[in-house]
Parts: structure tokens; sequence; C-alpha cells
């Protein structure tokens, strides 16, 4: 799956492109001993009953980020950005809040509020219920059984993401570059030409996702809403066909002073 870059911001205008992808058979997995606490990290999938697909990136210390589609509030995807825990051995239960992309024309999307329950499986099964509410009430309620995405176990290392980075659709105003030792500096632009500053760190080596934080400066927003907005999230290396060899894949959201915003953007190398 690849997504275009996209901000979700109140009064902007924003686009989305994609938005797909396919299960993969559930690995084979021993049974875990009796009272093994089951953890919840992995790119889970699935297909909700609408045939919108479900995408939820969980790392081993439970932050969460997601993106699926809410239709009854917006025609685009919804991002998310939470938390989960894990209650007893294998009980999952988690919070999210959320934004979607706003239509063409149309209103900004609102807040939404989501809760996550269910029970997994290390590394094969979450079966999940997703809740989410508006001011008024509930506009998304799902239950599924979601399988890993392949990648997750391929571990992660700040040498092999170090290096520089574009996004193709504008290379001339949208770079990364990355260092052996995390820091990134470059340039973003979807909306405003920002540079920023942050920094790549290890989550947990054996496993894909890397975590990301970085601040945007120098602004030429003509209403200035992105400028010190800080956006955090995960990093991975891309699996589609349709990227080159060694992309990275960046989810990150963030508030700014007009709410809560994300962005989607798989960054090739230079």
């Amino acid at each position: 799956m690849r997504l275009a870059a996209t901000i979700v911001l109140t009064g902007l205008l924003a686009t989305s492109c994609g938005g797909g992808g396919s299960g993969a058979p559930a690995p084979q997995v021993p049974n875990p001993a009796p009272g093994t606490v089951q953890s919840p990290g992995s790119h889970w999938f699935v297909l909700d009953s609408n045939s919108d697909p479900v995408h939820l990136y969980v790392s081993e210390t439970g932050k969460v980020r997601s993106v699926f589609h809410v239709t009854a509030v917006t025609d685009g995807p919804t991002f998310g950005a939470g938390s989960v825990s894990i209650t007893g051995t294998d009980g999952v239960y988690g919070e999210l809040q959320a934004r979607g992309i706003q239509p063409a024309g149309g209103p900004a999307p609102i807040d939404l509020r989501c809760t996550l329950s269910g029970t997994v499986r290390e590394r094969s099964r979450l079966m999940l219920n997703i809740v989410c509410s508006d001011s008024v009430d509930i506009v998304y309620d799902e239950n599924f059984t979601m399988t890993p995405q392949p990648g997750y176990g391929a571990g992660s290392s700040l040498e092999t993401i170090a290096g520089n980075y574009t996004w193709p659709s504008r290379p001339d105003t949208n770079m990364l570059n990355i260092i052996a030792d995390g820091t990134l500096f470059g340039m973003y632009h979807n909306g405003a030409n920002c540079t920023v500053n942050g920094i790549v760190s290890i989550i947990d080596a054996d496993y894909s996702f890397l975590d990301v934080e970085w601040t945007m400066a120098n602004c030429t927003d003509p209403i200035g809403i992105y400028e010190g907005a800080v956006v955090s999230g995960f990093a991975m290396e891309s699996l589609s066909p349709n990227d080159p060899s060694g992309s990275y894949y960046f989810l990150l959201t963030g508030m700014s002073a007009s709410g809560f915003y994300s962005i989607s953007a798989t960054f090739e190398p230079t």
C-alpha cells in the first residue's frame, strides 16, 4: 500500500490517494505458555463491513497509529493516534483520537474519540471492537479479526534508515536527511513549506517500527497554523512493490493551532 502525503486540519482542504491493502495469512505461532502476557505489537489489517481497509500500527510499547474509513462523517481515510494496554494476559484496551480527510468542497471533519477493546494472540490474531463517537453519537462500531502483515519482524536500526530521502511528487520541497545517530532534518511541503527538525529512535530492534518526532519551523503558510507544530509516530521500511528499495513509510500525527492532523507519506531514497 502507498498513501499520498496528507495533512488533516480544520478549514484546510486536504486530499489523499490510495488506501488499500490485502491481508496476509496469519503466521503459525506456537501456543503461548499459560500465563504469558501477549504483545499487541504488529501491523494489523482487516477489511471492515463496508470492505474498507483498516490498518492498525501498534508498537511493542503500545503506541498506536491507525488508518481506517468512517463513512458516516467523511469520504476519505480517517487517521488516529493513541495507545493500547494489555489487561490480564491477552485482553486489549485502548483509546484513539481521530480525524478524517476533508471531502472536496465539504465541511471540515470533526474530531472523533475511539475506544479499542478485544483480545490478542501474539503475532497471530487480534480480535477487536472499534467504536468511534463524535460529540453527539456513535459514528463507527465494528467488530473484526485482524491479521498481522509481513515485515513487522524484519527488525530496525538507525544505520539502515540513515540517508537522504524525498517525496517524489514534490521532490524540490520535500526532503529528509537522517544521520546515523537518528537526527532528522529537512523540508516538508504540503499546504505549507516548513523546515523540519527531529529525531528517529529505536523502539525495539527486533521489530520494524521506528519512533519519529519532528517539529515544523520557518513555515510559509499564510495563516501560521503549522509553525512550531510537533508530530510523532512511526517510520517503517515500505514493502510495496511500487516503491524503490529502501523507501520508508511515515505515519505521524500531531496538534497545531487548528487541532489534530496527520502526515502519511512514503519517502524514497535519493
